[in-house]
């Protein structure tokens, strides 16, 4: 895992992690101060036991790091956002139970030098997840049921967690993005075929009227791969996979 700066028109690498310690999972953020915020998965083979750890960086002309989470079981599905102050979120699926069943979502809050984890325990354990922080630093989490398909967000609000049913699946999906926009209202893509025989297409959804409503961004067969993102000036893109292409759509207001 390395940390490459831009100096005097030549790049310059510092090592943060030595492999193979880490665990190939990271993601990470730029915020208001132009300071890096970085989370990675580091999974360690123990004589007789694993060690999987979620570590979080932040550089600030200098690394600091501090221990997010550590246990003995498998992570994957790692997410980081920040609040309106800068603060870092992360959200990660602990592999409890086989094909999924009992999976345990984590939500963890920087608090000082320590971590609040913020256990979420009234869903199955998601396929996959996503998460943002709306203006209020209320946490949304964008999750897959792998059991009914169902697409579900969860904003936690005054300690509790409302649900909001985004989509209802025909088939396992692969791909889910959230984005926030300057209202806190949510948008969503995911895929979704209609049989077993059809190939994943990518779609839009949004809640139109307090009713989600979803349409096709793409008939192509879609990869594995979505990301949803904001410019400055307000326009919503989505960048995705197809077959061997890399393409990037712009929302367009009908």
């Amino acid at each position: 895992l390395l940390h490459t700066t831009l100096v005097s028109g030549e790049w310059v690498n510092q090592t943060i992690e030595p492999m193979p310690e880490c665990g190939g999972m990271l993601a990470a953020a730029i915020d208001g101060q132009d300071r890096i915020h970085l989370v990675w998965y580091k999974f360690t083979m123990l004589d007789k036991a694993t060690l999987s750890q979620v570590i979080y960086g932040l550089y600030d002309g200098e690394w600091s790091f501090s221990q997010v989470h550590a246990g003995s079981r498998l992570l994957r599905e790692l997410r980081l956002a920040l609040d309106n102050a800068d603060e870092p979120w992360v959200a990660f699926v602990e592999e409890v139970g086989a094909e999924n069943e009992n999976n345990t979502i984590h939500l963890c809050a920087k608090n000082g030098s320590a971590w609040d984890d913020l256990t979420i325990d009234d869903y199955s354990g998601p396929s996959f997840l996503d998460l943002e922080i709306d203006s209020s630093g209320r946490p949304n989490l964008l999750l897959l049921d792998p059991f009914s398909y169902e697409i579900a967000l969860k904003i936690r609000d005054n300690g509790q967690w409302l649900h909001e049913s985004v989509a209802q699946l025909e088939q396992r999906t692969y791909v889910i993005a959230l984005a926030l926009d300057g209202t806190d209202r949510p948008h969503v893509v995911f895929t979704d075929r209609e049989d077993s025989q059809v190939d994943s297409r990518l779609y839009y959804a949004l809640d139109i009227d307090q009713q989600w409503v979803s349409s096709l961004i793409d008939p192509a067969r879609l990869g594995y791969e979505a990301e949803l993102s904001w410019t400055s000036a307000g326009e919503l893109y989505a960048l995705y996979s197809v077959d061997t292409e890399l393409k990037i759509g712009r929302r367009v207001e009908q």
